[in-house]
């Protein structure tokens, strides 16, 4: 509990906004790297709607200690808003390559099924 104090007593609101910036942008990175953590929805849209509530956040609040500079809110929130477009392309483009490999998959046993069905209509002629 004296911990819980003590960490209350150095991150004010305006450092625990930016370390929350922070580490948004750090799982930003983490999920779309890692190919495992892409591929679940739930984690994926979470991080999303995460993304847009800092965007409406950063927007419609401003970072606390840069009331006197309010481009920097406004280059934030849009550059989350950015992200949020980035992931989305970056998804789709990943589930595009998951379907291709999977046609692929495919059409290699198709070919090899059609090639086996041939080398017994060949043999059963032969007989």
């Amino acid at each position: 509990m004296g911990s819980v104090r003590r960490l209350g007593a150095i991150l004010d609101y305006q450092t625990s906004v930016i370390f929350g910036v922070i580490v948004v942008i750090a799982l930003n990175q983490l999920v779309i790297r890692i190919g495992a953590l892409r591929s679940r929805p739930a984690i994926f849209w979470s991080l999303q709607c995460i993304n847009l509530f800092v965007v409406v956040f950063v927007l419609v609040r401003g970072l606390p200690g840069l009331e006197r500079w309010p481009a920097a809110s406004w280059a934030l929130g849009l550059m989350f808003a950015l992200r949020v477009i980035q992931n989305n392309g970056l998804r789709s483009q990943y589930l595009r390559q998951d379907k291709e490999e999977e046609m692929d998959r495919r059409r290699k046993e198709m070919n090899q099924m059609a090639e086996q069905l041939a080398e017994q209509d060949r043999l059963e002629a032969e007989e």
